[in-house]
């Protein structure tokens, strides 16, 4: 845990230093020595591997972890006593927020970019609520995530939640099945039976302990990312005769012909 710490202090200490490699360009050396000639001269292909040196990615990870990731089955660790507001922790928690947003998802566990630690983050925003038809976010209890009651936001997007060493409590054990997702299992849905409230206790981005009430699609995703952190991912939950690859049906239109980016 502490060399998990540790890593983040190095990594969260030289975001900012610019890399230097453009101003000695190894490449412009090694093609000096690459020439037309006979057979017995190297190729351009076969110096390649001479000067190319592959990008090292440390975790936390800008993307989202894959199933079949190891880290995904592991169950994650409690964060230290009074490590919550610490450099290495808001490293951490900037981290997963970018991946959230930048893959359009609603909530991320630590091990999702590559940290075992016991940390979510979740937020349902007012531009994912609009992508939904009235009748789905009235069936499915959808409300905005985090609950800003008393806040004013003026054209800024309010933080997400963020929880610390959660721990969570069911208020209301009524199953609601619906489709659902996962940013580590990307393209695919399945549905999958939630208790429709529940309670979420744990400490925020300063340390401080927060217990936050969920109801519907926000109760959802809480259960959803506490799951990431006891190895458990929604297949393992799912009514697996529903599961389905989102675009199937493009892939018959196309006949096959469908390339898949992450």
């Amino acid at each position: 845990m502490r060399s998990i710490l540790l890593r983040f202090n190095r990594l969260s200490g030289v975001r900012n230093i610019t890399s230097q490699l453009c101003l000695q360009n190894p490449f412009r050396e090694k093609i000096r020595g690459i020439h037309t000639c006979s057979g017995k001269c190297k190729s351009l292909r076969d110096y390649l591997p001479t000067f190319w040196v592959p990008k090292t990615v440390e975790p936390p990870y800008r993307h989202v972890t894959q199933i079949g990731d190891p880290i995904l089955r592991l169950r994650a660790e409690a964060v230290p006593d009074g490590e919550a507001a610490s450099p290495a922790m808001k490293f951490l928690f900037e981290r997963m927020i970018a991946a959230m947003r930048a893959f359009k998802l609603v909530g991320l566990a630590a091990p999702q970019v590559g940290i075992p630690l016991r940390v979510i983050v979740m937020e349902f925003p007012e531009a994912v609520m609009e992508t939904y038809a009235p009748e789905i976010i009235k069936t499915r209890n959808m409300q905005l995530l985090p609950l800003t009651v008393g806040k004013i936001y003026h054209h800024v997007q309010p933080p997400p939640q963020i929880l610390v060493n959660p721990v969570l409590k069911v208020t209301d054990f009524t199953r609601k099945t619906f489709p659902e997702g996962c940013g580590s299992m990307t393209g695919f849905t399945a549905d999958v039976a939630r208790y429709a409230g529940v309670e979420v206790t744990g400490y925020d981005e300063n340390g401080m302990q927060k217990t936050v009430r969920l109801e519907g699609w926000n109760a959802r995703i809480a259960q959803h990312e506490t799951d990431h952190l006891e190895g458990t991912i929604f297949i393992d939950v799912m009514d697996r005769k529903t599961l389905q690859l989102n675009c199937w049906e493009m892939i018959n239109a196309r006949e096959g012909r469908v390339e898949l980016k992450g």
